[in-house]
């Protein structure tokens, strides 16, 4: 009788810590995609929507720091060629759930899940010219401005919230170009897009009247060869946040310390 009590007695801890592991992961995936979901506390300034046209990203990485930008009303269009980037294609539709979706002469992806609607993939079947792959990622987009990102840019978390700021600044009249310092960046509202014909026709300098310059740096620059770190401020943490990374208090703030 006493092997049976202990059959029971081990069988009952085994599903009892099978059940507590499971939940457990479940939680985690849980507040795992609460995280990632996250594109802002911030309200959207002025009501003002950007798209971000990417065409031709490098790796995941660039998309993935893309998503991170902290304002609400923001989009990402990433153009690809089918053939070139496949595996690149399958990384994304692995890591973010895309499915195909409905579209006229083009191969559209968008995610199953509510929490990366923000993320448009077009494929094409081959590579076009930048302008070309830019157009396509404008048709696919919903806001009223255009950003152009270069294949490798890193934009700081802040960057498009300055940009909406800046636009929102401008309230009696209405922006048409927002040119900045960086190689390759200019946002165009949709007006002024279908204006001069699309990215394939337009020329520089722009001429426009409404034309507004940044000439702040909105771009981020890897020093990690080196190994350095950059400590950076944060609003709030979780158990997961204090467990990936190197949380410190000074003072009443929260510091991370992380590589840039």
């Amino acid at each position: 009788m006493i092997w049976i009590v202990v059959v029971v007695l081990f069988c009952a801890v085994t599903v009892a810590v099978v059940v507590f592991t499971m939940k457990a992961y479940h939680i985690f995936c849980k507040v795992r995609l609460a995280a990632l979901s996250i594109a802002s506390k911030a309200d959207a300034v002025g009501g003002v929507g950007i798209s971000l046209l990417c065409p031709m990203p490098q790796s995941v990485a660039t998309v993935v720091g893309l998503l991170d930008s902290h304002y609400p009303m923001s989009e990402i269009v990433v153009v690809l060629d089918g053939v070139k980037h496949s595996n690149l294609l399958k990384q994304l539709r692995l890591r973010y759930r895309l499915e195909e979706v409905a579209s006229e002469g083009q191969r559209v992806y968008r995610s199953s899940r509510c929490c990366y609607k923000r993320l448009v993939v077009v494929v094409v079947e081959q590579e076009f010219d930048r302008g070309v792959m830019l157009d396509m990622a404008a048709r696919n987009s919903i806001y009223d401005y255009l950003l152009t990102v270069s294949a490798q840019s890193r934009l700081c978390r802040t960057t498009v919230g300055r940009i909406a700021d800046t636009i929102a600044a401008h309230s009696r009249e209405q922006v048409d170009v927002i040119t900045t310092s960086e190689s390759g960046m200019v946002a165009l509202s949709r007006r002024q897009w279908r204006r001069c014909g699309g990215f394939t026709a337009l020329k520089e300098p722009l001429q426009c009247e409404n034309v507004v310059h940044i000439d702040y740096p909105l771009l981020c620059y890897s020093t990690t060869e080196r190994g350095q770190t950059v400590i950076i401020e944060r609003s709030e943490y979780n158990f997961w946040a204090f467990l990936s990374l190197n949380i410190m208090k000074y003072r009443n703030k929260l510091l991370s310390l992380k590589k840039p």
